[in-house]
């Protein structure tokens, strides 16, 4: 199998977390908020920790997340 290496190919975007990402980068300390689901609020969780901060979430009484930063 002949396996060719190749110049200048760009990087496809990744999962769209982006967006989570710059979100938990803005939140200062007691900011806080409401998300849709759980898979969002554990990626912005985790997002908020990965920079180096803490957070925590509660369930609301609609279904939908609140998300704080803590620290």
């Amino acid at each position: 199998m002949d396996i060719k290496i190749e110049k200048d190919v760009p990087i496809p975007e990744g999962r769209k977390t982006s967006h989570i990402r710059e979100l938990a980068k803005q939140m200062q300390i007691g900011d806080s908020v409401v998300v849709p689901t759980v898979e969002f609020r554990n990626g912005l969780y985790s997002h908020i920790r990965s920079i180096g901060h803490k957070s925590t979430s509660r369930k609301l009484s609609d279904g939908t997340y609140r998300v704080w930063r803590v620290e």
